[in-house]
């Protein structure tokens, strides 16, 4: 029997009740609905929290098995992650192999493309986080509590 191990990746949400983006399905479920409002996927802490461990645990185990891991995402998710650098150079070398989706324009559910990679580069892309200036980090944080502060004055 020939098999490979198959690891997908659900994404936590953060912002508004999950409910609100569940509804339109219900009435048009052969369209793709985006979240709406302030409701955005975290691809980061999906990443680091859930799909690392994962295969930090399975990945050597199917090594000295002589298998693979293949990971299945979505691109947005592959695309939010920090740039794999080092990839395996072919299949026999790669211990993970990352399945990148997408939906085509008939919502369809299609391959876009796949990366062969080794299993300590593909972990340091889902914990690693791309650097950001300390002062770009302060103004979003000055603007988020002038937000928080604006709102409470409206709200009294």
């Amino acid at each position: 029997m020939d098999w490979i191990a198959v690891e997908t990746q659900a994404v936590y949400f953060s912002g508004t009740n999950i409910w609100d983006d569940i509804r339109p399905y219900l009435d048009t479920p052969d369209k793709l609905h985006y979240p709406a409002g302030n409701r955005r996927p975290d691809y980061r802490s999906s990443g680091a929290k859930r799909l690392a461990p994962q295969l930090s645990a399975k990945s050597p185990v199917m090594r000295t098995w002589g298998r693979k891991v293949v990971v299945v995402v979505d691109e947005s998710f592959f695309d939010s992650l920090t740039k794999l650098d080092k990839t395996a150079d072919d299949f026999d070398n790669a211990e993970v192999i990352w399945l990148i989706m997408r939906f085509n324009d008939q919502m369809n559910l299609v391959v876009d493309r796949v990366v062969l990679a080794e299993l300590g580069p593909s972990i340091d892309v889902l914990q690693s986080t791309e650097r950001m200036n300390r002062a770009d980090f302060e103004a979003g944080l000055r603007q988020s509590l002038w937000d928080k502060k604006s709102t409470k004055v409206h709200d009294a």
